[in-house]
């Protein structure tokens, strides 16, 4: 028993109760750095997602309509346009017309998305970009979880799940389109556009299934590069079976 007596004032404690805090101190740290190692080592790694923020670059294409507003570049590519914050891109007017923007990517694999940071400038003439690029497959029961597709693309992590639901609702009520995570064959996960059964854009209809595991009856459109799952909110059903 250490019967050594320590005055707090005193400049340093005796050496046997010092030897023994060293110990304890070093012990408590040692433990801590196993647990934050551990925990590292089994957590769930974040995929690979860009938000460019603060990063605005030109971009020029032609503005389509999937229902949502899209920018089909040159190259082929098509982006997804969204207005900054928890805001939509409003194309009122621009629809099938060649513009030049500013704007900041977000990506997450083939999912492309831009935040447009200034009114888009009309360079050319009018072309239906829609309509030529668009077929349908026969109709589909799709399972999966409803997220805002500008959150998921990137912009936050992470995008999907319970503990994002309140951020998806009020990205897909302010206008963002919203897309159903399924899981292909090989149990990767892809991103599908939802519209109304008539190609309409789809937000508050949605929200009461946004996070929850749901099955959807539709049809597939491709169009503009974009798959888009068509479907009335009548035809989305809760499963009660939780997405891994």
């Amino acid at each position: 028993m250490n019967d050594e007596f320590y005055i707090g004032y005193n400049p340093a404690a005796p050496p046997e109760l010092g030897r023994y805090i060293r110990l304890v101190v070093i012990g408590v740290a040692s433990l801590a750095v196993a647990v934050c190692s551990i925990t590292l080592l089994f957590q769930s790694r974040y995929a690979a997602k860009t938000f460019e923020f603060g990063v605005v670059k030109p971009w020029t294409g032609v503005i389509a309509k999937v229902p949502y507003p899209t920018l089909v570049t040159s190259d082929g590519a098509s982006y997804l346009l969204v207005a900054p914050g928890k805001h939509g891109f409003r194309s009122e007017g621009l629809a099938g017309q060649a513009v030049r923007l500013e704007g900041t990517r977000i990506q997450y694999g083939p999912n492309r998305m831009l935040e447009v940071m200034s009114r888009p400038e009309p360079i050319g003439r009018t072309v239906n970009v829609s309509s030529s690029l668009s077929s349908e497959s026969e109709p589909v029961t799709l399972t999966g979880e409803i997220v805002d597709t500008k959150c998921h693309f990137g912009v936050m992590q992470p995008g999907s799940g319970k503990v994002h639901r309140a951020c998806a609702a009020r990205c897909i009520a302010g206008g963002i389109p919203p897309g159903l995570l399924v899981r292909d064959a090989d149990g990767s996960i892809r991103t599908v556009l939802l519209a109304g059964g008539d190609g309409r854009e789809l937000h508050g209809e949605v929200l009461p299934y946004v996070a929850e595991p749901v099955q959807v009856r539709g049809t597939l459109v491709h169009s503009a590069g974009l798959v888009v799952l068509r479907a009335d909110p009548s035809d989305i059903t809760r499963t009660g079976i939780t997405r891994e």
